[in-house]
Parts: structure tokens; C-alpha cells; sequence
């Protein structure tokens, strides 16, 4: 299963962000090298997450009237990272 992400490319002292699903079971480094070749000298990559510029009280609202459970999971595990839910 492919996962959103937001990958950092840097080439050429530059550097650009794009959004990639990358299947996070496999080789992360070829599939990245696969698309962009020898055209980038380095790169870095984290998994996409709608919830992070979000505010607390925000986040808790919507959190407290969604219905669906594939959402609250990922809400709670960004309220976690606040340090909510310990």
C-alpha cells in the first residue's frame, strides 16, 4: 500500500518539496531514484499528515465529532504527539 508523503529534494545547492505515495514496505531510496535519477544529490522524506498545522482546540472538536475511525486514529496519534492522550 502507497503512502502520501512529502520528500525534499536537493540538487544543485537548491532544493524543491513534492508530494510522492511511496509504498513504505519497500525500498524507499530506489523508488525516489527511480523518478529522479542521478538528478539529485540528496533527499529527505516524512509521511504526509493533513493534521499537523491544525490547532489544538481545533484538532480535539473535530476529533470529538468524527464518525470515521480511520481518521480519529490518525487525529489521536497527532494529538499523542502533543503529548494529549499520554
Amino acid at each position: 500500500m502507497k503512502t502520501r508523503c512529502i520528500v525534499t529534494l536537493f540538487f544543485q545547492g537548491q532544493s524543491m518539496d513534492i508530494e510522492m505515495y511511496l509504498d513504505l514496505n519497500n525500498n524507499v531510496d530506489l523508488q525516489i531514484e527511480t523518478v529522479y535519477g542521478v538528478e539529485i544529490d540528496d533527499y529527505i522524506w516524512q509521511v504526509y499528515n493533513p493534521y499537523t498545522d491544525i490547532s489544538d482546540n481545533q484538532l480535539f472538536s473535530m476529533y470529538n465529532k468524527s464518525n470515521d475511525y480511520k481518521r480519529k486514529t490518525d487525529m489521536k496519534k497527532e494529538l499523542r504527539d502533543r503529548g494529549y492522550f499520554q
